[in-house]
């Protein structure tokens, strides 16, 4: 007799993978193995994937980004910087990314939101320098660095909101942010 033990396993595709164990009907493991969904992200804003697949991205050129490609990339440089996005939440999906580069997303003045991935614990200088339509920021636990001039001139940011990992930041991380109202940071962050 076989025994079939299917779990959630979170660590690579959140939702998107299940953890199998194969045992005997004595219970000793035979074999673990991981199965992966192999769909494509949905992006609510087009120009996001195709800015990703443009910049190639899209390892296995059918013109779309799965979750497993998106797993795989561990930096975006600039590819974003300037552009016309909108949303930006699949960004979560991205879970090899650490860090978000110096001027990765600067003066993307259409951005209105995105989630960043849990897998993050830097944010550079001037990461979003100029995303005027962003009103909230959270920054994701983990991330224990962000930059000088992280927000700067995000003249519609109201509220941003910190992890208990932020070991170190600069003081000018906000200037310009002429609409920010609402600083939280983590209660367990001393």
């Amino acid at each position: 007799t076989l025994v079939f033990n299917v779990e959630s396993y979170d660590k690579y595709l959140p939702g998107r993978t299940a953890l199998v164990r194969l045992s005997d009907d004595q219970g000793h493991e035979l074999q673990t193995f991981v199965i992966y969904q192999h769909t494509n992200i949905i992006f609510e804003d087009p120009l996001v994937r195709e800015i990703l697949i443009n910049s190639q991205y899209d390892t296995n050129n059918d013109k779309q980004i799965s979750y497993t490609e998106a797993t795989k990339v561990e930096n975006f440089h600039k590819i974003f910087q300037s552009k016309g996005i909108r949303k930006f939440n699949e960004m979560q999906y991205f879970t090899s990314l650490n860090k978000i580069d110096n001027w990765a997303f600067a003066a993307c003045r259409e951005l209105t939101e995105l989630t960043m991935p849990s897998s993050l614990d830097t944010l550079h200088g001037e990461a979003f320098r100029e995303c005027t339509m962003l009103q909230e920021v959270i920054i994701p636990e983990g991330v224990e660095y962000v930059g000088a001039y992280a927000f700067f001139c995000c003249s519609e940011l109201k509220t941003a909101h910190f992890p208990s990992t932020i070991t170190e930041m600069t003081i000018s991380i906000f200037t310009g942010c002429s609409s920010l109202h609402t600083v939280t940071m983590s209660e367990d962050n001393p």
